[in-house]
């Protein structure tokens, strides 16, 4: 089964990579279309993005058929600093800078063909042990991503 109208995963995911980017983030350059987590120190702050899953729900008995389709888009921030305190003052002001490049942004669902962003959830942790303390944070937003219809023949 062929995508042949309506936003591919990979589009959504490079589009909104390369959102992320021209918005100039903390980040900088360091924004990446991967699930990967394993960034250096020296490497961060940095963000990994794609998307995680997607739902269809046939909406017609017509061939091609058509779906309505929903996403969930995660983002993975890393950020680090001296201490605890910056370093998660750092990893909110990233979270703060993906979310206005993202959600925040109406060309962002327009491009991508988003209908209805259903809902957002930020989850924070720390890792890693010595001189600097790393932050994550996982935002994972769910949207509605218009319809599509797939080739099924």
């Amino acid at each position: 089964m062929a995508l042949i109208e309506g936003q591919s995963r990979k589009a959504l995911r490079d589009d909104t990579v390369a959102r992320i980017i021209a918005a100039g983030t903390a980040a900088g350059s360091r924004v990446y279309p991967a699930q990967s987590v394993g960034f250096g120190d020296d490497e961060l702050p940095a963000i990994a993005l794609y998307v995680d899953s997607e739902t269809m729900t046939r909406l017609t008995q017509a061939r091609p058929p058509e779906f309505a389709r929903m996403q969930v888009v995660k983002i993975l921030i890393s950020a680090s600093a001296a201490t605890d305190s910056t370093a998660d003052d750092a990893c909110d002001a990233l979270i703060d800078e993906v979310i206005s490049a993202t959600v925040g942004d109406r060309a962002w669902g327009e491009t991508n063909g988003i209908t209805m962003i259903d809902g957002m959830t930020v989850m924070k942790g720390i890792s890693g042990e010595g001189e600097r303390a790393i932050y994550g944070a996982t935002l994972q937003i769910q949207i509605q991503a218009g319809y599509g219809t797939y080739d099924d023949g």
